[in-house]
């Protein structure tokens, strides 16, 4: 009896300690504005260009992170505004300050890239991947979208809002027009929220995910759950089998029919 009671105490053990190890690196959407593709805005994308020496325009979006961590990428809806605009998206994540995102990019926590296609009417999901930026539960960032220079040519890109307002932050906008050099202050956009959704590697033993309709792009991960099912057999094995011999010899030799 001690050595089941002793095998069930070890299947315990491995079982919370799976939980605890999962717990830790659960990677989950934090902060969720992503709502409804493909017609996410219906229609409406605000423009990021960079168009020497014409225009220049940048996007932002403030945010809140729900989970201590890391951000770890961020999920937009966008398009190239035409086949000759394809070209590179930057994503800047940066401090906020009274609400308004930080002015500097030589300030950002974080920067990542991708290029954007041209893929009308509605866009795809864009992810910027790549970030590795430690965050705390409360903490008010922004993200800042700006359209890498092109030699030669324009890049400008529409990116999405979602029809869903988001409560814990807002758009913003800024532009030189037809003149000027950044950095430029930044205007609040007042007609939608850009559609987002962040994601998180938790690191708190509560982690909550921010509920969001699901991405039609997304491939579901199964492999996690099989590991720790796989794991949790392996440890039953050999716990009933060390129980099994601890009960036998406990018992002392066993009666021959």
């Amino acid at each position: 009896m001690q050595g089941l009671q002793a095998a069930v105490a070890v299947l315990v053990g491995c079982y919370f300690g799976l939980l605890a190890l999962s717990a830790s690196a659960a990677t989950i959407v934090d902060a969720t504005n992503f709502c409804c593709f493909p017609s996410a805005s219906g229609g409406q994308g605000g423009g990021v260009i960079n168009s020497p020496p014409f225009a220049y325009y940048e996007r932002a979006q403030t945010f809140v992170i729900a989970n201590s961590g890391t951000l770890t990428a961020l999920d937009l809806i966008g398009t190239a505004q035409a086949p000759q605009y394809v070209g590179t998206l930057f994503g800047y994540i940066v401090p906020v300050s009274n609400g308004i995102p930080a002015t500097d990019l030589s300030l950002a926590l974080g920067s990542t890239s991708l290029v954007v296609d041209f893929t009308p009417p509605f866009g795809l999901p864009l992810t910027l991947s790549g970030l590795s930026v430690p965050v705390s539960q409360g903490e008010i960032l922004a993200v800042v979208l700006a359209a890498g220079l092109k030699t030669g040519g324009t890049t400008a890109f529409d990116i999405y809002g979602s029809p869903v307002d988001y409560p814990f932050g807002r758009a913003f906008f800024r532009t030189t027009g037809d003149a000027g050099v950044p950095p430029m202050t930044w205007v609040s956009d007042n007609e939608l929220d850009l559609a987002f959704r962040t994601y998180v590697d938790c690191s708190s033993a509560h982690c909550v995910a921010a509920s969001s309709p699901p991405d039609p792009h997304a491939v579901p991960d199964h492999d996690a759950p099989t590991g720790v099912l796989l794991a949790l057999a392996a440890a039953l094995v050999v716990a009933l089998r060390w129980a099994r011999r601890t009960t036998c010899f406990s018992r002392g030799p066993m009666p021959v029919s």
